[in-house]
């Protein structure tokens, strides 16, 4: 994601982050007690309001999204139209 948001944005661009407010305490050295709010980010792109923007989808890069369906144990053809089985039941 971070490369698509490097590409895609730019310094001073108005953004819409969606993501989980999450609360980091932590006490210093001295004793005192410190907190900070951060959010983990699941989807950021940039806003319409005074822009507009063009969207072009992406390949995915990562191993799992091109390996081949035969590679995936839980990847089962679908059946075409006429070819169940005689007597084969719903599934319900």
């Amino acid at each position: 994601m971070a490369t698509s948001v490097a590409e895609s944005l730019t310094k001073g661009m108005r953004v819409v982050a969606v993501g989980r407010l999450v609360q980091h305490n932590w006490q210093t050295p001295e004793g005192e007690n410190r907190s900070m709010l951060g959010l983990d980010v699941e989807d950021i792109g940039p806003s319409l309001r005074f822009a507009t923007a063009k969207v072009t989808k992406t390949q995915r890069t990562n191993s799992a999204a091109q390996a081949p369906a035969a590679a995936d144990p839980w990847s089962t053809a679908a059946p075409t139209a006429g070819t169940a089985p005689v007597g084969a039941e719903p599934p319900f």
